[in-house]
C-alpha cells in the first residue's frame, strides 16, 4: 500500500507539480518495502513538472533507480520502515528528497568515487567491470551516476537514529539521504489553474 500525503498551494504563481488533476508544491510519499513496485511507477508516472528542463521520464527514472536501491537495501536487512520521498517546488527549481533507514553503504565498494565529476568516469572500466561480475550482472553502479546526470544538484549522506548526519561507518548509522535539485527553465510553467487547498490529506495510491 503506498500512502502519500499531498499539500498543495494557494500560490498560483509558484511552478508546481502536477499530480492527480491537482496542482501540488510538495509531495510526500511512504513506499513500502513488500508493496507492488507496479504501483510506485505508476504513481511517478501521473506525476508532471511543467517547469522543468528534463521531461518527466528521465526525472522519474532516476528517482526511483535510488528508490529502488533503497527498498533492496532494506529487504536485504530486514528493515520494514518505508522508504520516504518528497518533492518540493520552490519558485525556480524541483527538490527532491529520498530517505531510507537500510543502515548505509560503504561508498568504498563503488566502482567509481562518488563525488567524482560524472563526466570522468569511465562505464567501461576494470573497476565497473569487476563490480559487475561481482554481483554477477545484477547490479551495474549506475543509479547515482545516472542520477547526477540529470540533477545538477546531487547530495549524499548517511544519518544516525537521532536523523542527524554522519559518517560511515558509525555504530549509530541508520541510514541513508539523498537531496536532488533541478533548476526550472524561465517560463515554461504555465499559469496553474485555481487550486484546492489539502493539507493534511493522507490517501492510498490505487
Amino acid at each position: 500500500m503506498l500512502i502519500f500525503l499531498a499539500v498543495s498551494s494557494i500560490l498560483s504563481t509558484v511552478s508546481t507539480l502536477q499530480f492527480q488533476g491537482k496542482n501540488l508544491t510538495s509531495l510526500k510519499m511512504k513506499i513500502p518495502v513488500d508493496g507492488n513496485f507496479g504501483k510506485v511507477l505508476k504513481t511517478f508516472n501521473e506525476l508532471g513538472y511543467p517547469a522543468a528542463p528534463v521531461d518527466a521520464e528521465r526525472i522519474n527514472f532516476a528517482v526511483l533507480e535510488l528508490v529502488s536501491n533503497s527498498l533492496r537495501a532494506h529487504r536485504e536487512k530486514n528493515i520494514a520502515d518505508p522508504v520516504l520521498v518528497e518533492l518540493n517546488c520552490t519558485p525556480d527549481s524541483l527538490h527532491i528528497t529520498i530517505r531510507d533507514s537500510g543502515r548505509g553503504f560503504d561508498p568504498s565498494v563503488l566502482p567509481y568515487n562518488i563525488d567524482e565529476d560524472v563526466n570522468n568516469i569511465d562505464l567501461m572500466s576494470s573497476r565497473f567491470a569487476a563490480y559487475r561480475e561481482q554481483y554477477q550482472n545484477s547490479r551495474f553502479g549506475m543509479g547515482f551516476i545516472a542520477t547526477r546526470r540529470i540533477f545538477p544538484h546531487f547530495k549524499l549522506y548517511f544519518i544516525d537514529t537521532g536523523l542527524q548526519p554522519c559518517e560511515w561507518p558509525d555504530q549509530n548509522l541508520h541510514g541513508t539521504v539523498v537531496e536532488l535539485a533541478l533548476p526550472f527553465n524561465p517560463g515554461l510553467a504555465e499559469e496553474p489553474d485555481a487550486m484546492e487547498e489539502l493539507t493534511g490529506q493522507e490517501a492510498e495510491a490505487s
